[in-house]
């Protein structure tokens, strides 16, 4: 619940909301802070090295300190392309929609400068 201050003309204005409780690193030397524990516990991977969530696809292993990271490579085990370019003539797919959007940008956005002449 955001909390409320009066200003001039009687009106209330909402204040931001702060994290109730923050995570810190307990590394030494590094001041790192953070307003959810998950997001302690990836940066703390940084640190040690460990890459708790590993991929299970037969002769891989590969390890990500994030379940969405390993998530995101096990469709290059799958082959699954879910993201279908919908420009004419195109129809390329992609595993994910930031390499969909990458490649929109990239081969179907009109220039927005066109350069003439020499310098």
């Amino acid at each position: 619940m955001a909390t409320e201050e009066v200003v001039a003309g009687g009106k209330a204005a909402a204040k931001p909301r702060r994290p109730s409780q923050y995570f810190i690193c307990s590394f030494p030397d590094c001041d790192a802070t953070f307003n959810k524990a998950w997001k302690l516990d990836a940066h703390l991977c940084r640190h040690t090295g460990e890459r708790p969530f590993v991929c299970e696809y037969e002769g891989c292993g590969k390890g990500f300190t994030r379940s969405f990271h390993l998530k995101r490579h096990f469709l290059t085990h799958t082959g699954e392309k879910q993201y279908v370019c919908t420009a004419d003539g195109c129809n390329k797919k992609f595993t994910t929609k930031s390499n969909l959007n990458k490649h929109v940008g990239r081969m179907h956005q009109q220039r927005r400068y066109v350069v003439s002449g020499s310098f």
